[in-house]
């Protein structure tokens, strides 16, 4: 099958090389490696390292200190290189804010925020407080992307581990397709922190001098940062606010003790994408697979993603979401009061066992629906992924009905359900 081609009509990116396109060709051209001996806070490691000079002292702007970690301050440098943000306010005007959509993939996040705070734990017992929604969370970078270019438009955040930034470019294709948005902003963006350095180091696989890709003699590879945008004009879903809260519990404070003994088996299964990951592996599943954040709205970023999926691609697509309370003391800058999951397959073509159809759309100005059992509702507030439970009532109770989901600040998800014939 063809895909219609989309146009990428900006692009910027910043790296250890240089920041914005020319800077990164030039220096590539004049043989300028960008690496050096590492030298990052607290990281006693031979190796060497691709760190971007300066982060340490660009603070995101004012309006945005909630938002200030090392990922985000990354991605606004890169968003002010190249006439990125120029380009974006052009797109913006032409097709309205709520018409561009914003991926971005990442596996860090802000989670160096996180090891501070842990650090601050075990030397004085109190837990550094920090905005955990605004720097660790997976859905910080775009969510900060969003608010820093002023759209309004659906957003996800992607962390798949390595392929993060690729499968950006194609669910926002996904969403340029089914018609959710009119352009979008793609990007990934990656920072240094002690659990990548100390991760990678775990499983023997950093070099104690410049990596040399291609070599025959290389031994080892190099951790970096950096970060990329571009604007593009026109099979399974894992969401998940937390991830896996316990291993990164595990990390952060094997990270803040002075041994930093990192466990490479945890640090392979620290990516968000793990649950996705094993779960294919345990079900021989071929097909590809995304796993997305979205905070409090991610089961509402879910089925969007998987119905996006099925209306593009085509045959049924698994949506799982599922959270579970994170452990002391991650739990008192972000707690939930229950474990839950819940799944759905989601086809374009319902067959004759179909449970219901439903259409959905973006709406503003809507108040989300609530549980009218109390219990009930205590579980749908007090879990990201039990903001499902409004959309499975309507479905088990065969009801047709409004379902407004809570999906991004300022933004709902209206489906509109309707019991299937016959069922």
């Amino acid at each position: 099958m063809s895909i219609p081609p989309l146009a990428i009509s900006a692009y910027t990116l910043v790296n250890a090389l240089g920041r914005g396109v020319d800077g990164t060709v030039t220096r590539l051209l004049d043989g300028v490696s960008g690496l050096r001996p590492c030298d990052f806070e607290h990281a006693d490691l031979p190796t060497w390292i691709g760190r971007i000079d300066g982060l340490e002292d660009e603070p995101v702007d004012r309006d945005f200190t909630a938002y200030d970690c090392r990922n985000n301050r990354l991605a606004r440098v890169a968003l002010l290189q190249d006439r990125f943000a120029t380009a974006i306010a052009v797109a913006r005007a032409r097709v309205g804010a709520n018409r561009v959509g914003v991926f971005v993939g990442t596996s860090t996040a802000g989670i160096l925020e996180t090891e501070h705070a842990y650090r601050g734990f075990v030397e004085t017992g109190v837990l550094t407080q920090f905005s955990y929604r605004h720097t660790q969370d997976i859905f910080s970078v775009a969510d900060f992307t969003r608010a820093y270019l002023e759209l309004e438009g659906p957003a996800v955040g992607i962390s798949t581990a390595c392929s993060s930034s690729a499968k950006v470019f194609a669910s926002a294709y996904r969403y340029l397709r089914a018609g959710q948005c009119d352009a979008a902003v793609v990007g990934g963006v990656d920072s240094l922190c002690l659990t990548t350095l100390y991760g990678f180091h775990s499983l023997e696989l950093t070099s104690p001098q410049p990596c040399r890709p291609w070599d025959a003699a290389r031994d080892g590879l190099s951790i970096g940062e950096a970060g990329g945008f571009a604007l593009l004009e026109w099979r399974a879903v894992f969401a998940s606010s937390g991830g896996d809260s316990e291993i990164i519990n595990s990390i952060c404070t094997a990270l803040a003790r002075p041994q930093r003994a990192v466990s490479p088996t945890q640090f392979h299964n620290s990516v968000h994408n793990s649950p996705a990951g094993y779960w294919a592996i345990a079900t021989l599943c071929h097909s590809s697979s995304v796993s997305l954040s979205a905070y409090d709205g991610s089961f509402a970023a879910g089925l969007l993603e998987a119905v996006t999926t099925a209306l593009v691609e085509g045959g049924p697509v698994l949506l799982v979401a599922y959270d579970y309370p994170p452990p002391e003391p991650l739990s008192q800058v972000r707690g939930f009061c229950a474990p839950f999951a819940a799944a759905m397959l989601i086809d374009a073509r319902p067959g004759p066992r179909a449970m219901a159809s439903f259409d959905i759309a973006l709406a503003r100005g809507e108040r989300e629906d609530r549980m009218r059992d109390k219990e009930l509702e205590s579980l749908r507030t007090g879990n990201p992924a039990a903001r499902a439970l409004p959309l499975l009532e309507a479905i088990a109770r065969q009801e047709a009905r409004r379902v407004v989901l809570p999906y991004l600040p300022d933004t709902r998800l209206a489906v509109e359900v309707r019991p299937a014939d016959g069922y």
